[in-house]
């Protein structure tokens, strides 16, 4: 019995993997994460790059708690009044928050090094419009 769940467990995951890694595919691919074209990179090419993969993270991190919260949400609705599985929901509902809440203060952190070494401009990716 004990197997049984472990084994439920493994293939819920797997499969939460699998359709994160279908979904989330595209926008890693067209990411623009290389800044730098050719060997004359800079300092500045360098960071924006670095910019570019945080956003990207950050991006993706974003669909991940939507995806999150939109399945605590299912399973709240879903509960039918049971108070284990209203709980359940909370508790997925929280820790996708704390999740979010951890993901935004690590890139305003990474931001604010970036601007404190002058590279102000990596997380910007409308620079290319003007």
């Amino acid at each position: 019995m004990h197997i049984d769940l472990e084994k439920k467990h493994i293939v819920r995951r797997a499969s939460v993997a699998i359709l994160m890694s279908v979904f989330l595919l595209p926008v890693l691919v067209h990411a623009d994460i290389v800044t730098c074209d050719g060997p004359d990179c800079s300092f500045k090419d360098l960071m924006s790059t670095f910019g570019s993969l945080i956003t990207t993270i950050v991006t993706v991190g974003v669909a991940a708690v939507a995806i999150v919260m939109s399945w605590a949400g299912f399973k709240y609705l879903t509960a039918g009044g049971d108070m284990g599985k209203v709980s359940e929901a909370h508790k997925v509902f929280s820790t996708a928050l704390k999740g979010f809440i951890f993901m935004i203060a690590a890139y305003l952190i990474v931001q604010l090094l970036f601007s404190t070494l002058g590279v102000d401009s990596a997380f910007n990716k409308f620079d290319k419009l003007r």
